[in-house]
């Protein structure tokens, strides 16, 4: 648990103060040594908790950690850039720029094996995004009050072509009377621009998912859209164009009169910038903006032509050096150790000088593959997770066709630990809160929640190296058992809310093809208690209503009773009672017809009163402490087995929340229909050694009666 707390905590301080690193640098410069590195030091430590948890699951449970494919190609480049490294004319260069193609690549199993809750990602996003409109507002202050000269005396880079001194030709817009372009604390505007557009995108497509307030978000996306704007980063603005053409044709159903509508605003908006500009600046960003448009289609563009002629000298070299022109001697971070470097305008054939043309294929092959499995995955149109992964995706690979980011180490970690959560089953099934299908009444019918997050000490005795719903009974996890029950019922929908060792239960049932059904997971961040796994599973449940089940439970109940005599009597919930001879160990349920009038009532024996009348009569002195067994009472239990509808997430609350202790008697108090029917089909509870021992052959013969 301390391992994932500081892998949460490094993470967020990574992400947060990544963008920062160019003005760190430049300000701080080398009066602290080896402040440039700070980056990379958290990634290295990242990487190293990661190694400490994949070593503390095998000691657990004797699974090695398996590289999925996506992994497998990155491993592949990392040995062929090592190779080049090696061979190269100068080791020190090739391993310095090295670097920054290299670490990234680390963050992808640490990202991948991480357990996120829904409040941490929350939290996370509302904080990127509320830096990245800091960071818009100051780079807009920068550019258009504090001018050049503030960003030359931190140290960004200068030349005297023009006469006087000023920044580099890239800060500014060509023929346009020296108009400053946004950069913040970005090393260039380009890399300032592609960071907003991500960011942009991330907020665009999440916000909704994750329940941002409207207003906060509707403040920082006018910050990141207007500092896009002034970054004058025209592959960024493809970029952010193309995100959202991929947002609204797939999660807007058009008409006419949105179509209509959406002009309408977009109009709005850009009269309001035009006077606004018109205010301030004297009509400056709409006269560069309009000047950047016809010089673009008429081709008269300096900057334009310059990417068609780099585009077609990298083509000739790459013809030329098909196995590289050496590493480490390439693309613009060359320039700290060399006067001439060898130098392109495309991400792509800056690989290749690198690598190769077999590494470069090899390096954004695992762009591609992520995109596939993106496109191969995606079965719904409202599939929000898909879109986001794949259009943060298409947002750099689009970067990477007119611009070296390959050599931006910001827009490479930002970039590999999103396609991370590709793969990342807390995230893709917890995180993002997919919208009902159309007509689904079916499948909202079939959907069972699955608790298998306790920790088990009553069972440690003789199962101590997996959660408890894994116990093998007869060489098969004791879930596998209850999935059948399900499968049976036609529940085929399940969510298993795990928290201890949960990552054992995934490897095991996977996606749950392999069981003809679509099992997906929602971990716990900490123990939740029963009420609380079952609320932070919420963002997986849709429709009308769901079971909730224990995962060390087997009942042989028609489940749907369950759903029937709900929906009969508009039930808040309904549950399963059992009879049993000793409720001793459990607590005690009654039911005044079918609706529940009394829950977990604690009885261990006879009643105080009745117990000390009879000693009286008798002569007998009370008992105390004596060890003599209690006598055994009768009634019914809890049977552990639930149908309830979404009404009951307003009546948990966040945190750490018994359902059996606490949800369910405050119900009670405030008069809830809570509706129950008492079962006697097969009933067992394996958390005692006794009764996993009892149900080995229990399993026997029931399959046999079969």
């Amino acid at each position: 648990m301390k391992v994932l707390k500081w892998q949460k905590w490094l993470l967020a301080v990574l992400l947060l103060l990544l963008p920062y690193h160019t003005m760190f640098t430049y300000v701080i410069g080398d009066t602290v040594p080896g402040i440039r590195f700070w980056k990379e030091g958290i990634i290295g430590i990242l990487f190293i908790l990661f190694l400490i948890k994949i070593f503390q699951d095998y000691r657990q449970t004797k699974c090695l950690y398996k590289p999925n494919v996506f992994e497998l190609i990155l491993i592949v480049y990392i040995i062929i850039e090592f190779i080049y490294i090696g061979i190269s004319n100068n080791v020190y260069q090739a391993a310095y720029i090295g670097r920054i193609y290299f670490m990234p690549l680390l963050l992808v199993p640490v990202v991948r094996c991480m357990e996120f809750s829904e409040s941490y990602f929350r939290r996370l996003l509302k904080l990127i995004m509320a830096n990245t409109a800091v960071l818009s507002l100051w780079g807009l202050i920068q550019c258009q009050f504090l001018g050049d000269g503030f960003l030359m005396k931190l140290g960004y880079p200068t030349t005297t072509k023009w006469g006087p001194l000023r920044l580099n030709d890239e800060f500014y817009i060509a023929r346009l009377g020296n108009f400053q372009r946004l950069v913040s604390t970005f090393a260039a505007p380009n890399t300032c621009g592609l960071y907003l557009a991500i960011v942009l995108l991330v907020t665009l497509f999440m916000y909704k998912k994750l329940n941002i307030n409207r207003v906060f978000v509707s403040v920082c996306v006018a910050f990141t859209a207007a500092a896009l704007l002034v970054t004058f980063s025209r592959t960024a603005w493809i970029a952010v164009c193309t995100g959202l053409m991929i947002y609204s044709f797939n999660m807007i159903t058009w008409t006419g009169k949105k179509l209509l509508l959406v002009l309408k605003i977009a109009g709005m908006i850009l009269l309001v910038f035009i006077i606004l500009d018109g205010i301030f600046l004297s009509f400056e960003i709409s006269m560069a903006i309009i000047h950047l448009v016809v010089s673009t289609i008429n081709g008269k563009d300096s900057s334009v032509n310059g990417h068609i002629d780099s585009l077609v000298a990298s083509v000739e070299n790459i013809f030329m050096h098909p196995l590289g022109m050496g590493m480490g001697e390439n693309g613009p971070r060359a320039l700290v150790f060399m006067k001439k470097p060898n130098l392109t305008e495309s991400a792509y054939f800056l690989m290749t000088y690198e690598v190769g043309i077999i590494g470069s294929i090899v390096y954004f092959g695992s762009y591609v593959k992520v995109l596939y499995d993106n496109i191969r995955e995606f079965r719904s149109r409202r599939n929000s997770r898909r879109l986001f992964i794949s259009a943060v995706i298409l947002i750099v690979m689009t970067g990477f066709i007119s611009l070296p980011f390959v050599q931006d180490f910001e827009i490479l970690v930002y970039a590999f630990a999103v396609m991370a959560l590709q793969y990342n089953s807390s995230v893709i099934m917890h995180m993002y809160k997919e919208e009902p299908e159309e007509d689904n009444s079916e499948k909202s019918c079939t959907q069972a929640v699955i608790l298998a997050g306790g920790l088990g000490t009553r069972l440690k005795s003789v199962v101590n190296d997996r959660p408890k719903p894994m116990a093998l009974v007869n060489e098969k996890p004791f879930l596998e058992y209850v999935l059948e029950e399900l499968k049976k019922n036609g529940i085929t929908d399940i969510i298993f809310a795990v928290g201890y060792k949960g990552s054992m239960v995934e490897d095991y049932f996977g996606d749950g093809s392999r069981v003809q059904m679509n099992i997906r997971y929602s971990y716990e961040d900490g123990q939740l208690g029963t009420a609380g796994a079952i609320k932070n599973a919420s963002g997986l449940i849709n429709g009308k209503g769901f079971y909730v089940l224990n995962g060390d439970t087997y009942y042989k109940i028609d489940y749907g009773r369950l759903k029937e005599l709900n929906e009969k009597n508009n039930s808040i919930m309904t549950l399963v009672l059992r009879r049993v001879e000793d409720i001793s160990r459990y607590g005690r349920a009654v039911l005044d017809g079918e609706r529940l009038t009394a829950f977990n009532e604690k009885t261990e024996n006879r009643p105080k009163k009745e117990l000390t009348s009879n000693l009286k009569k008798k002569g007998k002195k009370r008992p105390g402490n004596s060890k003599k067994k209690p006598e055994k009472m009768a009634g019914t239990i809890n049977g552990g087995i639930y149908y309830m509808t979404p009404r009951i997430f307003d009546h948990i609350p966040d945190g750490k929340v018994s359902l059996e202790n606490e949800v369910i008697p405050e119900l009670l108090k405030q008069d809830c229909f809570i509706s129950g029917i008492v079962n006697e089909g097969y009933f067992i509870d394996i958390g005692i050694p006794e009764d996993y021992f009892k149900f080995q052959q229990d399993i026997l013969n029931l399959t046999d009666s079969e």
